[in-house]
């Protein structure tokens, strides 16, 4: 429920985020690479999410971009929700008067760690750069490369196409497949994909998929930072029409 404190007319703005899990539309961060962002509109929260081992330690750094309209405040949770820091740039919380809030986590438990950046009082919007590092110890484990790969087979008798792939990724995407046969291309799915190390094989099958002689199928396993991160490309003869 939202109220006015006494008897006037006031307008606002209202987010909200999901803690735990972790949210689906949150950005991957890389260990040592910035990524630039803007809070915009007023109110909005932007979530990045980084993998965590119990060998290493982190340390997240928030920092205003030149000229940003409004100070900028991070906070950053464990795998099970719980807050490890929140802090923010503008006068009245700490640090004052600084340009970057940082934290160093050391994870008491391996897991996908999320770090949310707002503007200061939600009520303005704020550009930034947020950063992850590795201060001390190992902070990665083996990471699958991203790998998707398809051996698909196609029984005419029922005109079921059979996709068997196999699916790694070392962070959370969204995986696209395409059907493409004569003059139609037919998205097949899009959906989000969770990091899965190792890879696993997934099977997804296609029925009514007519004789149609060569035909392709297209996949793609991407982000919102990256564009496509892997794909797959395959032909099979479905048989002639």
């Amino acid at each position: 429920m939202v109220s006015e404190a006494s008897t006037g007319v006031v307008s606002y703005g209202l987010s909200v985020e999901r803690l735990e899990p972790t949210p689906p539309e949150a950005i991957p961060l890389v260990l040592g690479d910035t990524v630039t962002g803007a809070v915009n509109p007023p109110t909005a929260q932007d979530s990045f999410t980084f993998d965590g081992i119990t060998t290493g330690t982190y340390e997240i750094t928030t920092s205003l971009a030149s000229g940003s309209p409004s100070n900028v405040c991070m906070n950053v949770y464990q795998p099970n929700g719980t807050s490890v820091y929140g802090a923010c740039t503008c006068q009245g919380c700490f640090p004052v008067s600084s340009s970057s809030v940082q934290t160093d986590v050391t994870p008491t438990q391996d897991g996908t760690y999320l770090v949310v950046v707002d503007a200061a009082g939600n009520d303005g919007i704020s550009d930034y750069d947020l950063d992850v590092a590795c201060l001390l110890g190992t902070c990665q484990k083996g990471k699958t490369k991203c790998l998707l790969e398809d051996t698909p087979s196609y029984d005419s008798s029922t005109g079921t196409l059979t996709m068997n792939f196999t699916v790694g990724t070392p962070y959370q995407a969204t995986w696209n497949g395409w059907l493409s046969y004569g003059s139609v291309t037919e998205l097949l799915w899009s959906q989000a994909q969770a990091i899965t190390e190792p890879p696993v094989t997934v099977v997804k099958t296609q029925t009514k998929v007519p004789k149609s002689g060569t035909v392709g199928i297209l996949s793609t396993l991407t982000t919102a930072k990256s564009g496509i991160t892997c794909s797959s490309w395959d032909l099979i003869n479905t048989g002639t029409p």
